[in-house]
């Protein structure tokens, strides 16, 4: 009869207990050194977004800003659909063993240059439906083609992130706004408005675009290819994620629509004054989620996995989410007196504070919007969100002329 001394022996699960530690441990740092290059990013591309921001709205003042802001809606939108969820499809496939980078981003690059190609002609007719003059779809379209080239730098991205190098997503980023922030201010200077704002942002993208690639050959992830077979699989499988990002994104479009049709056009300025430093404000929820992805999609088929992860992801979410909206409405007449000037967007004051309000919740919405995607039931979501969009239009037609009339802000 064997014997076996419990000192100097362990069962199987005792034996590989240490080693899932170990692994455990090791994905906490990955994930602690992305949202550290994320931040790192952030912060760079927070100081030249404000600086770019507040150039614009003092240079444009309020009505051309308002344009401009329309025009940037539109694009953001239209590169919504162009873009057909690659970036948490793409990187979700990415980030699990076996797949190939290099068709995978290949097929993406050629996708989205295909879909903004064809999209030019709609937007402008899509927008000259709505009730504007035929300079501003023209210019919606064109917005469409000068975003383009980013968008396509943003494409590496997918590459860096399923390989959880997040630093050279943030490096190109910066390199983008930077030279966004130069070209604009020099185009300003000039008088050209908000066409050489559009050119600005369409030669800083071709910057980007050659960084983003240089970037990836160091990567050694393979030569880039394009595969009908990918791009099959890339519609198909990012269908539910467009749909559930179309619902999503169609609020901000429909916001700015009905706005500059039941308000002046200084109130659009006035919303998009807001509505910029928002984006600011939600980067940190883009940034822990961004992070975590990756790694929840590599879990999703492991529920005890992916519960951990995401208990670990919640608690800083919700704790930035508080601090976040109580900050943005303490400090809103701060933060518009610094970039824009109280002397013109006063009334922004008023809207940012709204959006403080809720700030939590969109924190909320961001993280569980990626573990919804991560587990793969984003069509649920988007059905309920269809629901919202239905209600806040039907509220707004309402809320916008009543506050137009009554505070002169709709």
């Amino acid at each position: 009869m064997w014997y076996t001394c419990p000192l100097m022996s362990s069962t199987p699960a005792e034996a590989s207990a240490p080693a899932l530690h170990e692994e455990h441990h090791d994905s906490r740092v990955k994930v602690a050194r992305n949202a550290l290059n994320l931040v790192l990013g952030q912060v760079a591309t927070t100081v030249l977004a404000v600086l770019l921001s507040a150039a614009l709205g003092r240079k444009l003042g309020p009505a051309d800003f308002g344009l401009y802001f329309l025009l940037l809606t539109t694009s953001q939108f239209t590169l919504i659909v162009v873009e057909w969820g690659q970036m948490l499809f793409v990187v979700r496939e990415m980030s699990r063993a076996g797949a190939s980078v290099g068709r995978y981003l290949g097929t993406s690059l050629a996708l989205r240059a295909a879909g903004a190609g064809v999209a030019f002609a709609p937007v402008a007719l899509i927008t000259w439906a709505w009730g504007y003059d035929l300079r501003t779809g023209v210019l919606a379209g064109l917005f469409v083609l000068a975003s383009l080239p980013f968008s396509l730098a943003q494409a590496f991205g997918m590459a860096f992130r399923g390989r959880e190098q997040m630093g050279k997503d943030a490096a190109v980023a910066v390199a983008n706004k930077a030279v966004v922030l130069a070209l604009t201010l020099a185009a300003l200077g000039a008088g050209m408005g908000v066409p050489g704002v559009m050119i600005a942002q369409g030669v800083a993208g071709l910057v980007a675009f050659g960084l983003a690639l240089r970037l990836y050959t160091g990567l050694g992830a393979g030569k880039l290819e394009v595969s009908r077979a990918t791009a099959r699989e890339v519609l198909v499988g990012g269908a539910p994620i467009v749909l559930m990002m179309i619902t999503v994104s169609v609020q901000p479009y429909l916001d700015v629509i009905l706005l500059s049709h039941l308000a002046p056009r200084e109130v659009v300025g006035w919303y998009g004054a807001a509505k910029n430093i928002m984006g600011t404000l939600i980067s940190p929820a883009m940034i822990i989620a961004a992070a975590w992805y990756p790694r929840l999609s590599r879990v999703s088929g492991d529920l005890p996995a992916f519960k951990r992860e995401l208990r670990a992801a919640v608690r800083p979410m919700l704790w930035l989410g508080a601090l976040g909206g109580l900050g943005t409405w303490e400090f809103a007449d701060f933060a518009i007196g610094l970039i824009y000037g109280l002397q013109k967007f006063g009334p922004a004051v008023d809207v940012l504070r709204v959006f403080g309000i809720g700030l939590f919740l969109l924190f909320a919405d961001v993280l569980l919007g990626h573990v919804i995607t991560a587990a793969g039931r984003s069509f649920g979501f988007s059905m309920g969100k269809i629901v919202s969009v239905v209600v806040a239009v039907g509220l707004q037609l309402w809320l916008i002329p009543w506050f137009q009339a009554n505070q002169g802000n709709g």
